[in-house]
């Protein structure tokens, strides 16, 4: 990547690049530690006693109906709870940092300064967005490849790709959509709070929209529902899925470009 090229992305790239080994390292190890267990978990009786003795509807919520399976335990243990939450923080407080909370600190505006319009700036930080979360997913696949290979697990590869895809996706949905009410408001606080809101309503509507008579509509609307609901590391791709999950970010990135260009910075 030159620095001449895509000076915006690159600064930005060298910045988080610290924050973003850690964040690797998290996720490959949380990954890793909670793939380990299942040999211990898979078809142990004691553990199926726990789930049937808890409400049906909790135990479809938290997929943990399926976890006597290879795959419904990694669906719903890494990629359906732990992956995405953290994915989730931190794409969203990336994508709020990256133009509210530059802004709020002063540095945009000499960013601004500089002979660099704000469609590009704009644009080459939101691809500093999507590669962060793109490098992310990457220790995940990795420590779900080597735990399923290490252990011989039922699981396909091609459908661990199939749900790498929807986390990514997934991610870069409501990274975007912070991202972009950040550049609309150039407030950090706003953009964490709506996007963390969105989050957690999508989340609820997933889960408790089809124990709900008359709800099961919810989790057709939910960006959980179009990562999750086709169960992708059993039946593999879910390509409308993600088209929807792929859409949000489609939407969100003009509107950001749009708002921002048009934003009064006084300079």
């Amino acid at each position: 990547m030159s620095a001449d090229t895509l000076p915006v992305l690159t600064g930005v790239m060298k910045e988080q690049r610290r924050s973003l080994m850690v964040w690797s390292l998290a996720l490959f190890a949380v990954s890793a530690f909670y793939i380990s267990f299942y040999p211990s978990i898979g078809g142990n009786p004691a553990m199926q006693e726990v789930i049937d003795s808890m409400p049906t509807g909790v135990a479809q919520a938290l997929g943990y109906d399926k976890i006597g399976s290879a795959p419904g335990y990694i669906g719903a243990t890494v990629f359906g709870l732990l992956a995405p939450i953290l994915m989730l923080v931190f794409g969203i407080a990336t994508g709020a940092r990256l133009i509210a909370g530059e802004e709020e600190a002063g540095s945009l505006e000499l960013e601004l300064a500089h002979p660099v319009s704000r469609m590009r700036l704009v644009g080459e930080r939101w691809l500093a967005v999507a590669l962060n979360i793109a490098l992310l997913v990457i220790p995940v696949i990795l420590a779900s490849a080597l735990l399923i290979i290490g252990l011989d697990l039922d699981v396909r590869m091609g459908n661990l790709f199939a749900i790498s895809a929807g986390l990514l996706l997934f991610a870069l949905a409501f990274a975007s959509l912070s991202f972009a009410i950040g550049a609309a408001t150039g407030r950090r606080a706003v953009a964490l709070g709506a996007t963390s809101a969105l989050a957690v309503m999508a989340y609820l509507a997933n889960g408790i929209g089809p124990q709900i008579q008359g709800g099961a509509w919810m989790e057709t609307v939910s960006p959980w529902g179009w990562y999750l609901g086709n169960d992708p590391l059993m039946n593999g791709w879910d390509l409308p899925g993600l088209g929807l999950l792929a859409a949000v970010a489609v939407v969100a990135v003009p509107l950001a470009l749009v708002t921002f260009a048009n934003r009064d910075f006084g300079t």
